[in-house]
């Protein structure tokens, strides 16, 4: 019901733009004395203290942590602002695990696209030159290979089997 009545979720202008554009911790004692400081819609609870810090990796910006209101009304310290940061920097490192990961299953099966329809016959053989596996290419040819040399051998009708013993 709260929800409702104060209206559209956060925008990201104002301190939480701030956040996204330079990338640092910003701790306020009082965040409506702030000139970057966006109003709030009407019905949004009051809020002095701010801790707002990036979630971002080297080459990504994922959003931003944001608190307010810390506990008896006092400002965030020095210390709250590393545990949030430490936290944001853990929540960034996992999201580009998880981006790294969708790359790789990507590239996988870029790789297992171009191995299957090779138009040359592949295989990939272990360090005791056993066959690992074959494209598709290459057990056709294992196939027809088998079936050239099967079609070489001369079959001897039993009968004439027979009649040498």
């Amino acid at each position: 019901e709260e929800v409702a009545r104060i209206g559209h979720l956060p925008r990201g202008v104002g301190l939480l733009g701030a956040l996204i554009e330079n990338g640092q911790v910003i701790r306020l004692e009082d965040l409506t004395q702030d000139p970057r400081s966006a109003a709030f819609p009407p019905h949004h609870p009051p809020m002095k203290s701010f801790l707002g810090v990036p979630i971002a990796s080297r080459d990504k910006v994922y959003g931003r942590l944001y608190l307010t209101e810390k506990e008896g009304g006092k400002a965030f310290t020095e210390e709250d602002a590393n545990l949030a940061s430490s936290f944001a920097n853990s929540l960034a490192l996992g999201l580009d695990n998880l981006r790294l990961q969708a790359k790789t299953r990507a590239a996988e099966a870029r790789y297992r696209d171009l191995y299957e329809h090779a138009p040359d016959g592949l295989d990939e053989v272990n360090v005791e030159g056993l066959i690992m596996s074959m494209n598709q290419k290459q057990v056709w040819n294992a196939i027809a290979d088998q079936w050239n040399n099967f079609r070489q051998v001369k079959f001897m009708p039993v009968y004439d089997f027979l009649e040498r013993k």
